[in-house]
């Protein structure tokens, strides 16, 4: 069973984490979600890294990291799936994915599969429309 951990700035008392967890369930009804945290400062890229960096490798091999942390307006950042360590990290091109690394190699790839996009939400909220589905 696959196991997705999910990290944002949503907030907990948004329906945002509701709706990208729905989607995830809805694509992929086997996976286990577990919540890291919603309360990242707002669009505090530094803090999301920190929180992953000391979360990640307390999950098994091969465990998803959904990241929804964009500094930038209207999630302008491309999205990326990056391997590194045995884990697979999910979220914006912006910055992020290395400050996870602390600067070493990882591979990463563009998210760029157009049936992926869940065009019912708004460009903005790309956790929904794009790193969900990926």
């Amino acid at each position: 069973m696959a196991i997705v951990t999910f990290t944002s700035d949503l907030g907990d008392n948004s329906h945002y984490p509701a709706v990208v967890k729905g989607i995830i369930l809805s694509l992929y009804p086997d996976v286990t979600l577990v919540d890291v945290t919603h309360n990242v400062p707002s669009f505090d890229i530094m803090q999301a890294a920190y929180v992953l960096r000391h979360t990640y490798h307390a999950f098994p091999a091969g465990s998803i990291h959904l990241i929804s942390v964009d500094p930038e307006s209207k999630g302008q950042a491309e999205g990326v799936v990056m391997a590194y360590d045995g884990h697979f990290f999910v979220g914006p091109n912006n910055g992020l994915m290395s400050l996870i690394t602390n600067g070493a190699e990882a591979e990463a790839s563009r998210i760029s599969h157009p049936g992926l996009i869940r065009e019912a939400y708004p460009r903005s909220f790309r956790a929904a429309r794009l790193f969900a589905p990926a």
